[in-house]
């Protein structure tokens, strides 16, 4: 069977490719990266146990600070963007800290072993954490008020 390109979809098929080559980028530094709910933010975790909070628009680094407990494996931003919620690789922990400042609002223990995602309910009441075998939803409410 004869295949037979149109000479329209092979000039869709060249432009498409153009413009997926120029698509502009900002390359960050992070093994999991998320956007704040405002879009106007991205909170990232490195393996150098490093959480940054950088600008979505230039890439530039708001805030950082060293997860101590951890190296950071996973992070989200609470539905309201004023809370972030990092899990440990080789820990078994999970923080809230509070968005702006890095300081450390609560920390969640329980896993045997290790945490590999956290994230935030929908209402920004409940964390879930996932790790070892087991995953473990948290009441935060009691906690903030």
């Amino acid at each position: 069977m004869k295949h037979i390109l149109c000479p329209t979809f092979i000039v869709l098929l060249v432009v498409n490719c153009v413009q997926a080559a120029e698509v502009p980028f900002v390359e960050i530094e992070g093994n999991a990266a998320v956007f704040s709910p405002d879009g106007k933010k991205i909170v990232t975790v490195c393996g150098d146990s490093i959480v940054r909070i950088l600008d979505t628009e230039s890439g530039r680094e708001l805030k950082q600070w060293e997860e101590r407990t951890s190296i950071p494996r996973s992070t989200a931003f609470s539905p309201d963007g004023k809370k972030i919620v990092t899990a440990g690789g080789f820990g078994n922990i999970a923080q809230i800290r509070n968005a702006d400042t890095g300081e450390v609002l609560q920390t969640f223990e329980g896993h045997t072993f290790v945490v590999h995602t956290a994230a935030f309910s929908p209402d920004g009441k409940k964390i879930i954490t996932a790790g070892d075998t087991t995953a473990r939803i948290w009441d935060v409410d009691s906690i903030f008020p």
